[in-house]
């Protein structure tokens, strides 16, 4: 059975069962925002119109001084991206025929690009019996020798985040060692007490963060995210980019985006409120968690691992998609990652699971 590579795809999966999709069915796969988006995104919709008529500005010059305003930056140090995906691509590129480290479980994304250009990709792989969390000395006995060590921080699928402690270890680590580190931080907004790691880049310009505004802001169809580092290593990397790679309607949107600062609030605070109650109902019925801080987790049924090909029919029955884990490192197929979705959409997820029993 060949799964889809990602979330958010509810006609594929379905279809891979021969499963109808209906118009009642909940993506618990995707991981975007599950709330509304900002009022002003459609209410200045009209005026982005203008935007598809010209040729848009392809250094992004307005977008980048914004992020440098709200990062406290250099304009310098700022690539904006097609979607974080592109700039994964960028990377792979950039790092081409290097040894590279993934903590895993982790997007697969990294992996494909750094083999696709002739990267050889090793794994420090992590699991649930030491709550997902990464032995240092373990680290670096693996970083022997790589050039490239990847980090989702927040992690995907687990949700879990690395202290202020734990990363400052790292860097010096891999300063020592002459590793670039890439911090993946797509769900860095969704943190009730968020942290980045932003504040090293001057400290230690062997760090290259990733940010997404699709996820925060639920837009996923403008694809948009950007790339933070020293100003040498921005201005190498950029070289690998296309010409106008980012549409005009995404830079007038990512600007709006990130002047949204109250929205960010709310939505990290009521995640965290909706997570509280659904992991302690979750624990009720006989579920595992992983000990998520963003807005999506793994579950699994209490007791033995098992496949759990039986539960994703069953919920595609239900109405509910979930993300399998098949092609997760270290996961293979006995997890489910869910989205923390609405009150009421926690609720078809727990009546569903209730009423599963282990079948």
């Amino acid at each position: 059975m060949e799964f889809p590579e990602h979330g958010a795809n509810p006609q594929a999966i379905t279809k891979l069962f021969q499963l109808p999709l209906s118009e009642n069915t909940i993506d618990f796969s995707v991981n975007v925002n599950p709330y509304q988006p900002f009022r002003q995104l459609k209410e200045n919709w009209n005026d982005f119109y203008k935007e598809m008529l010209v040729y848009p500005d392809p250094h992004s010059t307005e977008l980048v001084q914004k992020i440098a305003d709200c990062e406290n930056l250099n304009n310098g140090q700022i690539l904006i991206g097609n979607g974080a995906s592109e700039l994964i691509y960028l990377l792979a590129h950039y790092f081409s025929g290097s040894d590279v480290l993934v903590i895993d479980p982790a997007f697969s994304e990294y992996r494909k690009a750094c083999e696709t250009f002739g990267s050889k990709v090793y794994s420090f792989t992590v699991s649930e019996e030491t709550d997902w969390q990464v032995d240092l000395l373990e680290l670096e006995r693996a970083l022997s020798g790589k050039s490239v060590l990847f980090i989702c921080h927040p992690n995907n699928p687990t949700g879990v985040s690395y202290s202020r402690e734990w990363f400052e270890t790292v860097f010096q680590m891999t300063e020592d060692l002459g590793v670039v580190v890439v911090v993946d931080e797509a769900f860095y907004h969704f943190m009730g007490k968020p942290f980045s790691v932003v504040s090293y880049l001057r400290r230690f310009p062997h760090v290259v963060v990733l940010r997404s505004l699709t996820k925060m802001f639920h837009i996923p169809g403008i694809r948009l995210g950007f790339l933070l580092g020293s100003e040498s290593f921005i201005k190498e990397v950029r070289q690998l980019q296309p010409s106008w790679s980012v549409n005009g309607v995404a830079q007038k949107v990512g600007v709006l985006c990130l002047e949204q600062t109250g929205y960010i609030a709310d939505t990290a605070r009521n995640i965290a409120l909706d997570r509280y109650d659904l992991f302690s109902s979750l624990d009720r019925l006989g579920f595992l968690t992983s000990p998520s801080a963003v807005n999506f987790y793994l579950l699994r049924p209490k007791g033995e691992k098992r496949d759990l090909l039986p539960l994703i029919r069953y919920l595609l029955k239900k109405g509910i998609v979930p993300r399998h884990t098949y092609n997760f490192i270290g996961l293979d197929g006995n997890y489910l990652r869910l989205a923390v979705r609405t009150s009421r959409e926690n609720e078809r997820l727990l009546e569903a699971l209730e009423s599963w029993g282990g079948q």
